[in-house]
């Protein structure tokens, strides 16, 4: 079986993450008040409500490696294959995170794939690994085709101040 991972930033809730079959690694979100989830549709709607009414912008903190390290190996124990869609490495160092994993769990069938991307585009390659998989592609062929669709990715948008830039 493969196995797909994703973090917290793709905005896949729990509930969304189950249906499909992905497992997620959740990031931390920390606002003055302390953490903010982020695993159910209200977590989701939290986290913006408290970024219109908070004065100061979250602080965020990338997934520990021991977090897809457990994933690891458990999909070792078990012969399962696995592939990682991270959020961009140019945003944050969660893809760090995941290859040190790799390295400490000593497992050569996982997949790391750096997304280049963050929220709707990630989501949207973790999506489309979902539905080779259930098409019956092997680990290589996702890994290959999920590679070629991130280039074809592109973010359009507007912004009505720079200031958090």
């Amino acid at each position: 079986m493969i196995q797909i991972v994703t973090d917290s930033a793709s905005d896949i809730t729990l509930k969304q993450a189950e249906e499909m079959n992905v497992q997620i690694v959740p990031l931390t979100i920390l606002f003055e008040d302390g953490v903010c989830p982020q695993e159910t549709d209200e977590d989701f709607q939290i986290f913006y409500e408290k970024l219109i009414k908070e004065n100061g912008l979250p602080k965020t903190s990338q997934p520990t490696p021991n977090k897809y390290l457990e994933i690891f190996r458990l999909a070792k124990e078990v012969g399962d294959e696995v592939l990682v869609i991270t959020l961009s490495g140019g945003l944050s160092g969660t893809v760090q995170s995941a290859k040190l994993a790799k390295d400490l769990a000593g497992y050569e069938r996982i997949e790391i794939i750096d997304s280049k991307q963050a929220i709707l585009t990630q989501r949207m390659l973790v999506e489309y690994a979902v539905k080779l998989r259930d098409e019956g592609k092997t680990l290589d062929e996702i890994t290959a085709l999920v590679l070629k669709q991130r280039e074809k990715l592109t973010v359009f948008g507007m912004l009505d101040t720079l200031t958090y830039l």
